[in-house]
């Protein structure tokens, strides 16, 4: 046994063993040591427990994973916030006092520090030891007139003179320095809450050297698996009825094996071996699943956060995290566990420091948290501009924001005309909402109702719905069912009758199209015109000829598609792999047909919006224009947006409306713009 465990452990390649009967193997147990000792490279690091409860915070942070994370987490989230200085002028109004002596000092505090830097140390001072120590005197080699010097709370031993709340001096000592004495009143004492004093914090770390202790443990006990653990990735076992090896022989097939399948240097490293004997290679190795390093790892981790009031999944725990909760999360961290934090470090500045510095009670700080909790830069404009009730940034601010230089006439704030003239409360309102109520006899109704009277719609609104396009896919499908039937049999069939008949074609699905397509016309017509505020109702009877035309052109289109699929087909008859009729029927009841009628619905709707802004100038008079208006920053449209035409009239780019099919599928396909029907009378 004794030779075995010295080979085992001295071992470097893959160990071959002998299939033996297994046996109790007994090992021996340590004597309890009350050090811990951890063999790290190639040198012996004894820990005492009793000396892992006793250290320090600075102690713990560094030896801490879990525990820097959070607080460095603290510490950057809180110092890249901005931080602005104002001048309360009333009750509702404030001016930025950008050139004060806290606005300059706050973002040069010393010679050697920033901003960011100064308030991430004072974070993480606060988080780690739960105070916080700003030493700020006067400097007359500065501009500003003052600096403000952190002081690492190791520093700071104690404070004497006066009382415990309000000292006169602390002492302040340096390493390698003596200690000084600091005047109270230079000093800003930042601190949290301890249940026995008024004067001073509770480390959050007392609380977590439990859990901080056992993940030490956890540290420990790896280190001593993977320093004296077995590290066999395989082993190869001989059957017991093997023949015997000899020494030498057994020596020269540790030697070959070594030499060649082992290290980086093996001839034939990666290689599959030939095994001899009937040995056979087997895998081993050890899961940190069973030894539950992950899970306790996590809890940790999940600890910690908890004490700091940390979302784990900020600090990348992410086994229930999802886009939805990680936005919602990220809204939470600058509310419920950054806000307190920044109203304790805006108390504290805005009550000692700036009339320490002699600033005005009027002039207070505050964070800029508002730019992390009202979302993106598009989210923010959409709510402005519908509280604003309509453009809120000219040109030249917005291109500003964008680095870019003004340009002539770019300070005009322009405001489209449906806001002003359209009763549109913002341009992010739809066109379709209803008007605000107001009572007759109003001023807005009587003495100040405009001369002119516009009316809008849109087209976006009165597309058809989605009942009405399933119900164009299911026709289509049925067609092209028929159709395959009849076309496939006298395919089969072989003789000289023509295969494919135009005239039937065409007149059957033309038929087909307008049994729907007049249905969905006439209700989105009316639709349209209720919106415009007409008196009478959409009259079918002067579009019907015009819509027929076109479905008959739109059929005609189609069965042209079918009829040169079926005929490309048949020209490549005998080829490998080559298409079959049968399957263009396939797909045109499929995806073609998903595709017309979304084509085919988009057309009845163009049709009703135009034919219904040409009906309101019949019904009332006025002139009855149309807009092209954008909706989608990645439009393949973008010059066409706010390009206004006669109701008769087509667009720059040819079309009657957006999603003509004149355009082709490349400009119609996905297309989201929207048609704008005004009529001025």
């Amino acid at each position: 046994m004794g030779r075995f465990r010295d080979w085992w452990l001295g071992t470097k390649s893959t160990p071959y063993l002998p299939v033996v009967p297994t046996a109790p193997v007994t090992y021996e147990t340590p004597n309890p040591n009350p050090l811990v000792v951890i063999t790290s490279m190639g040198q012996e690091v004894r820990i005492d427990i009793d000396w892992i409860r006793n250290l320090d915070p600075a102690s713990l942070f560094r030896s801490q994973p879990y525990l820097r994370a959070v607080i460095s987490f603290l510490g950057r989230n809180i110092a890249q916030l901005g931080l602005g200085v104002y001048l309360r002028q009333g009750d509702e109004e404030r001016e930025k006092a950008s050139d004060s002596t806290a606005a300059s000092l706050l973002r040069s505090p010393n010679p050697y520090m920033t901003r960011y830097e100064l308030f991430d140390a004072l974070v993480c001072d606060l988080a780690l030891w739960d105070r916080g120590y700003w030493w700020v005197r006067p400097d007359t080699q500065r501009e500003v007139g003052w600096r403000i010097d952190p002081l690492p709370v190791a520093w700071v031993q104690d404070a004497y003179g006066g009382n415990v709340i309000d000292p006169d001096t602390w002492w302040v000592t340096q390493p390698g320095k003596p200690t000084r004495e600091v005047p109270a009143k230079q000093i800003i004492h930042f601190h949290g809450w301890n249940p026995s004093s008024l004067s001073d914090g509770t480390p959050p770390t007392e609380t977590l050297k439990a859990i901080l202790e056992e993940q030490i443990a956890a540290v420990i006990y790896r280190g001593q698996r993977w320093e004296r653990g077995a590290r066999v990735g395989t082993v190869i076992t001989r059957p017991a009825d093997a023949p015997k090896w000899s020494q030498e022989a057994e020596a020269r097939f540790r030697t070959e094996w070594s030499e060649r399948y082992s290290g980086r240097h093996g001839t034939e490293a990666g290689g599959t071996p030939i095994l001899q004997d009937g040995m056979t290679l087997s895998r081993i190795g050890f899961s940190a699943v069973e030894d539950e390093f992950v899970a306790a790892a996590k809890l940790a981790l999940t600890t910690v956060a908890s004490v700091y009031h940390v979302n784990p999944t900020m600090l990348g725990l992410l086994d229930n995290a999802n886009y939805s909760n990680v936005r919602e999360f990220r809204r939470m961290l600058y509310g419920d566990t950054l806000g307190p934090w920044l109203s304790m470090l805006e108390g504290r500045i805005n009550n000692f420091l700036l009339p320490m510095i002699g600033e005005p009670a009027n002039e207070y700080v505050e964070f800029n948290i508002a730019e992390k909790l009202q979302g993106s830069f598009e989210e923010q404009a959409q709510v402005a501009s519908m509280a604003v009730g309509g453009p809120y940034m000219t040109r030249n601010e917005y291109r500003a924001r964008q680095n870019l230089p003004p340009i002539e006439g770019g300070d005009e704030l322009i405001v489209p005309l449906n806001v002003i003239e359209g009763g549109q409360p913002s341009p992010q309102t739809p066109l379709s909402a209803p008007a605000p109520m107001r009572l007759e006899g109003s001023p807005r109704n009587v003495a100040d109702r405009p001369a002119e009277r516009i009316s809008t719609a849109v087209l976006s609104k009165y597309r058809a719905t989605d009942r009405q396009i399933e119900a164009t896919r299911r026709m289509l499908e049925r067609f092209y069912g028929r159709q395959s039937a009849v076309v496939l049999t006298a395919l089969n069939n072989k003789r000289d009758d023509p295969w494919w008949n135009e005239d039937r074609w065409n007149e059957e699905l033309t038929a087909d199209i307008m049994r729907i397509s007049a249905q969905v016309t006439d209700q989105l017509g009316n639709r349209v015109l209720g919106k415009l505020d007409m008196p009478e109702p959409f009259d079918m009877e002067s579009v019907i000829d015009y819509l027929t035309d076109v479905m008959r052109y739109r059929a005609e289109q189609i069965n042209e598609t079918t009829r040169a699929q079926i005929e490309d087909c048949l020209n490549r008859a005998g080829e490998e792999n080559a298409p079959q009729p049968k399957d263009v029927f396939t797909t045109a009841a499929t995806s073609r047909a998903d595709l017309q009628s979304i084509s085919l619905t988009t057309v009845m709707a163009g049709i009703a919006m135009v034919e219904a802004g040409k009906q309101s100038e019949r019904q009332v008079g006025g002139k009855a224009t149309k807009t092209w208006r954008v909706t989608s920053k990645n439009s393949r449209h973008p010059n066409l947006n706010n390009e206004t035409v006669d109701i008769d009239s087509k667009f720059s780019n040819g079309a009657d409306w957006p999603g003509d099919a004149n355009l082709g599928p490349d400009q119609t396909s996905g297309c989201k713009c929207d048609l704008v029907i005004i009529n001025r009378h």
